[in-house]
């Protein structure tokens, strides 16, 4: 061991702060994953070992190399890969593969001769005339297909019961290595060979399960380019991503990913949505618009300056959070191991009890207490009942993240399914990116027609949100439009225009403040605006205002929806919570039918509001913004109503607010409510699929053991029964990766909308 440690030192990963990182497959239940972690932190110097079973990450300090660490994980039945900074199988170092393909022939080989072995024994097959003088009289053709069966199908459990064995700890592996040999012991063949096979097919079937949902993880990493084309002077040179730093200017080539977030600073392209978006859509992006990292430029050649290096990107920040949430305890797995923690030591000592005890109590035969011993052995596997939870939860985080929801932990699904009521903040409903033309104060001697056809023609062709409502309004009143005889804007960004030989602006009042508008004479009329919380624009002749134009933020797309569907989801209160009596607030409110509109009220009174909802035995969650995020219409309210105390914390934001999820429980990527609904259903049914896996569990559990006390269990049907709880524990978790359905007919998640 002295020499190996020796060896290992200078094995050791350079570069690496707080450890060296490995991906690790082949991880079985979480029992098992935990025996591994613990036989790491028991080596000699071994500072630190964390393993991540969701996640299927392994992070090691200790005097303990790579190819070290590679050949414990290879004792273990496991395969691990070293990883660079980003979290990508680090370039340059070949890795031993462990063989996963070849164990599966091991097991269809054990599979066909189990079958030969039947077969021989059904036909009464013999060995041929000669063969058989020359063979003991035990060594029958069966006995040699199932003794073929127990080396295929026993190999990987035997080399874990032995490696485990020989670090002095008992294993799953151990446990069902004794099984076959006491089989064996009684001459039950057949029976030894079927519950090696069984077990060794369920730990492939646990192990495919849980690395086909990690598989999503890691090609998020891999998404990530290695390297950059960084410009130095005029010239692009490729360098690895992680020495991009925030300023440098890099060159993206059409159909490449993007290597950091930063901005278009040359070209303009087609920029496709996030892998962790929820979205496919594609956008069109031009100088000055942020662009993220893991999306791909789907159009021409740009050049972008990085915010921040590659390992701080808004795409890495996200994929860490569903690292962390992967590895985090579902709901009620706690308690899962608890039980198992409690019920594994009282099942083995029963068998043993039975075993040694009441041969010599009864004074009966010793072989029929001894099988019904490793019948007790075999029910007392932890595996599928370990497995009831972290299988259901993993699908279901995973698809979660593919629709746009990031959810802290399985425990935050949990608690989020049993949400019946929802605040949020008016903010989550409204978009300042559309407005509504509100009401309109035309000075004396103009009309309301007359102004906004005026203000029409000004603004006609202008891409903004205070354009297209006026717009829009014109079009709706049949006030028609104004020809404009010339347009431009002014230094302070107002529009301006001259309509038969007189001068016109139009502008946010704050511009046409700056451009010296007189405004005493409409000054009570906008104190008052002001109060309402209304966005003011002037359309004005000269200096002298014209008319006041009042807009309020209009509902976001979609938001309508998402509410109507939480009724409809049995959410049993909704109420919408505004820092200002605003009118675009009362406004949506209205719009919205929400149950309850808390408005004005301090952050002890909108606390006291939740805690009455909490006492009516209500489960509430409190959507808001995501900390630190775009200032807008609801920026304040963020901060006030984030301290509520409500069950489940909900935010929402782009995906660069995934850094600052904070104390959240989940984080809605977007701007609004529309995927409130996915993620509430689909942690409902994360439940109801646990609840479920952890029933059929514990049925078989106690049908077996119904069985055996009445006399008619038998060892190879225990097997049986275990794998099928194995295997139905799984089969009803994968349907957590299916597309939900949601209220009102629609299908799938938020992208297919």
């Amino acid at each position: 061991m002295a020499h190996a440690v020796k060896r290992a030192v200078h094995d050791k990963g350079e570069g690496y702060v707080g450890g060296v990182r490995f991906r690790v497959s082949g991880l079985t239940c979480p029992e098992c994953a935990a025996q591994f972690q613990r036989g790491l932190n028991d080596l000699d110097g071994m500072k630190r070992a964390e393993l991540n079973y969701g996640a299927g990450l392994l992070e090691i300090e200790g005097p303990y190399g790579p190819s070290e660490i590679i050949r414990l994980a290879g004792r273990a039945g496991l395969q691990a890969v070293l990883l660079d900074r980003m979290g990508k199988p680090r370039a340059g170092r070949k890795v031993r593969s462990e063989g996963f393909a070849g164990r599966a022939v091991f097991l269809l080989l054990a599979v066909l001769f189990i079958a030969g072995g039947i077969a021989a024994e059904a036909m009464g097959m013999t060995w041929p005339a000669g063969i058989d003088e020359l063979l003991p009289a035990p060594i029958t053709l069966e006995r040699v297909m199932f003794a073929l069966a127990l080396l295929y199908g026993g190999f990987d459990p035997l080399k874990r019961a032995f490696h485990g064995f020989w670090r002095r700890r008992i294993e799953a592996s151990f446990t069902v290595v004794c099984v076959a040999a006491g089989a064996l012991l009684l001459g039950r063949w057949f029976e030894a060979a079927v519950v090696v096979t069984l077990f060794a097919a369920s730990e492939r079937l646990q192990a495919s399960h849980m690395d086909r949902t990690r598989r999503f993880l890691w090609q998020l990493r891999e998404r990530m380019p290695s390297r950059a084309a960084r410009l130095i002077g005029e010239q692009a040179a490729e360098v690895p991503v992680e020495e991009v730093a925030p300023g440098d200017l890099c060159v993206v080539a059409p159909g490449e990913v993007f290597p950091v977030d930063g901005r278009i600073v040359q070209g303009t392209s087609t920029v496709s949505g996030n892998v962790l978006g929820g979205t496919g859509l594609s956008s069109e992006k031009k100088e000055g618009d942020r662009v993220e990292a893991g999306s791909v430029n789907g159009g021409e050649t740009v050049h972008i300056q990085a915010e921040r290096p590659a390992e701080a990107s808004s795409f890495l920040s996200a994929v860490g959070v569903l690292e962390k949430a992967l590895g985090a305890p579902g709901p009620g797995e706690k308690n899962i191991f608890r039980l198992t923690a409690i019920a594994t030591p009282v099942f083995l000592f029963v068998a043993v009890a039975l075993v040694m005890l009441a041969p010599v109590v009864l004074e009966a035969p010793l072989g029929p207490w001894l099988y019904a011993g490793l019948i007790i052995l075999v029910v007392a596997q932890p595996c599928a009942l370990a497995l009831s939870v972290p299988a259901a939860t993993s699908a279901a985080l995973v698809s979660c993240a593919k629709a746009g929801v990031l959810a802290k932990s399985g425990e935050a699904l949990g608690r989020l399914a049993k949400v019946n009521a929802v605040a949020f903040d008016s903010c989550a409903a409204l978009t300042r990116e559309r407005l509504s033309v509100f009401e309109v104060f035309p000075m004396p001697g103009w009309s309301q027609q007359q102004v906004l056809s005026l203000a029409a023609g000004i603004v006609w062709g202008r891409d903004d949100a205070i354009g297209a409502a006026v717009v829009q309004q014109a079009i709706e009143s049949e006030s028609g439009m104004v020809m404009v005889d010339s347009a431009g804007a002014d230094e302070f960004g107002n529009l301006v225009a001259q309509v038969k030989d007189r001068n016109y602006a139009f502008g946010e009042l704050s511009s046409l403040q700056r451009r010296g508008v007189a405004l005493t004479p409409v000054l009570a009329t906008i104190n008052a605006l002001e109060r309402d919380g209304v966005v003011i624009a002037l359309l004005v002749e000269g200096k002298e205002p014209v008319a006041i134009f009042a807009l309020v933020e209009t509902l976001k797309e979609g938001s309508r929806r998402a509410l109507g569907r939480l009724k409809r989801m049995r959410v049993e209160r909704i109420a919408m919570v505004s820092e200002q009596a605003t009118r675009a607030a009362a406004l949506a409110a209205a719009l919205l039918e929400v149950d309850e509109h808390l408005v004005g009220l301090r952050p002890d009174q909108s606390a006291e509001k939740v805690k009455d909802l909490k006492r009516e035995g209500k489960c509430v969650a409190m959507v808001r913004p995501a900390p630190g995020g775009p200032a807008g219409a609801g920026a304040p309210a963020a901060g006030r109503t984030g301290s509520l105390p409500a069950d489940v914390d909900v935010v929402y934001g782009s995906l660069e607010a995934a850094s600052r999820i904070g104390r959240a429980d989940v984080m809605l990527v977007g701007q609004g409510l529309d995927k409130l609904p996915y993620a509430l259903l689909l942690a409902r049914r994360t439940s109801r699929v646990i609840r479920q896996n952890v029933v059929f569990v514990l049925v078989v559990k106690v049908v077996a053991l119904s069985l055996l006390v009445g006399g008619a269990m038998t060892l190879w049907l225990a097997a049986i029964l275990e794998f099928a709880a194995t295997a139905l524990v799984i089969l009803n978790s994968m349907r957590l990766g299916r597309k939900v359905r949601l209220p009102s007919g629609s299908t799938g998640s938020p992208r297919a909308e």
